[in-house]
């Protein structure tokens, strides 16, 4: 079994956006929305409108993401031994 799962992404996002959360708790959260859209991504499914759900809370709270930013940037590596979410993050990675 896959874990996180992909499935699940538009409920976290929404719980993101609604629940009462520390810095710590968003933290860990938006680790589980970039790995369970990863996951979503890597089945070859791709949704315009979640992507630029997930971007626009990590553009908004880049000080609070930029590390997982980087993470999953990978701007060392070539795209073709990335993550599937990698060209993705790239799009907002600001060094």
């Amino acid at each position: 079994m896959k874990l996180p799962i992909p499935s699940r992404v538009i409920e976290f996002i929404s719980f993101y956006e609604t629940a009462d959360l520390n810095h710590d708790e968003k933290f860990a959260l938006m680790s589980l929305i970039i790995s369970s859209y990863d996951n979503y991504l890597s089945e070859g499914n791709f949704q315009e409108s979640t992507w630029e759900n997930i971007k626009k809370h990590l553009v908004r709270d880049m000080d609070l993401h930029r590390k997982t930013i980087l993470y999953w940037s990978l701007v060392e590596e070539e795209l073709d031994d990335c993550f599937c979410i990698t060209p993705n993050m790239r799009q907002i990675f600001v060094p």
